[in-house]
């Protein structure tokens, strides 16, 4: 089984499928006849990586749009102010910089790009381990099924985590 290069930490998408396809090899040797742990990695691994990488990327886009707008309204109704025909204009283009700034406030979109984004970095992180052996899995050496085990425990409390910090409640101040 190939082992990651020593100082090159995987970066983008495109390591996480090579992550992935490890993952699933390791998994096929270590249980060639139970599914379900295979079925674990496909859907609760690999399908939550993907997921999460993409839902990162879209919630900071979403963010930085937001910012963006708001920043050339704002410029633009301090533009057109002064003229009498930007009026109305001026009127709109507050409206919707109040809108923005409330939905950005209510949404967080920067935590939710943060909490999708920990929580991949998280999963390959443990992925990452467990095929190196190494962390919590060094004295598991040789027991794949105590490795496994781990392993989706382990997957369960990042997706937890994730959640907490993915929804509403999550983001509400506590008190």
């Amino acid at each position: 089984m190939s082992q990651q290069p020593a100082g090159t930490p995987p970066r983008g998408p495109a390591d996480d499928v090579v992550l992935c396809g490890l993952m699933d090899e390791w998994v096929t040797k270590a249980f060639p006849d139970d599914d379900e742990p295979r079925a674990f990695i496909r859907a609760e691994f690999a399908g939550r990586l993907s997921a999460y990488c993409n839902a990162s990327r879209y919630w900071r886009v979403a963010q930085i749009s937001i910012w963006v707008l708001i920043a050339v309204l704002g410029l633009l109704v301090t533009i057109f102010a002064g003229y009498k025909t930007g009026h109305g204009f001026t009127i709109v283009a507050g409206a919707l910089i109040a809108m923005l700034t409330t939905f950005s406030n209510s949404v967080h979109p920067a935590q939710k790009a943060d909490g999708y984004g920990n929580a991949r970095l998280g999963l390959r992180d443990e992925g990452w381990t467990l095929l190196n052996g190494t962390g919590d899995y060094a004295p598991m050496k040789g027991d794949p099924a105590a490795m496994y085990a781990h392993f989706a425990q382990t997957i369960s409390q990042i997706v937890a985590t994730k959640r907490q910090n993915t929804t509403l409640d999550g983001l509400a101040p506590s008190g």
